[in-house]
């Protein structure tokens, strides 16, 4: 499944740090749909010490549950410059084979994130992270979206 940046989205429809996507839906129909890359931030910001969070949940909290991918896509393409980014991880508690970041002294790798991780307190069974340590973009609402909402 292909997602696309919306070129004819108008920048002054949109919020800051709200980027206008195109994803494909079922029997080939298009659906624009858009993310507030701030307040993406401002969740895995929050996301305390010991705990993880999945690609749809910052997704969810970015204003759009469906652009898990694009999350994904987005942490990858920051290379590491987005704080805290080896707590997001899929929804398997697994932190993805193709995990990559540049920013000397953070984890580079799916093993080095893992490692960090459970340095941090999160508990690990074989190699999925323990859902007793996930922490949801319900959590974060709740506490009234600390660092930003």
């Amino acid at each position: 499944m292909a997602i696309g940046v919306d070129k004819r989205a108008s920048p002054l429809t949109r919020a800051p740090g709200e980027l206008a996507l195109v994803v494909p839906q079922r029997r080939g129909t298009l659906r624009r749909v858009s993310l507030d890359y701030d307040t993406a931030m401002a969740f895995i910001a929050s996301i305390p010490e010991g705990r993880w969070t999945t690609y749809g949940d910052v997704a969810d909290a970015a204003g759009n549950r469906d652009a898990a991918l694009r999350i994904g896509e987005w942490l990858l393409d920051s290379g590491g410059s987005i704080p805290l980014y080896w707590r997001v991880i899929n929804s398997k508690g697994k932190v993805p084979g193709g995990f990559i970041a540049s920013t000397p002294g953070l984890p580079a790798n799916p093993v080095e994130a893992r490692d960090r991780l459970g340095d941090e307190g999160v508990a690990f069974d074989g190699e999925r992270a323990s859902e007793r340590c996930r922490y949801t973009v319900e959590e974060w609402r709740a506490a009234g979206c600390p660092s930003g909402c």
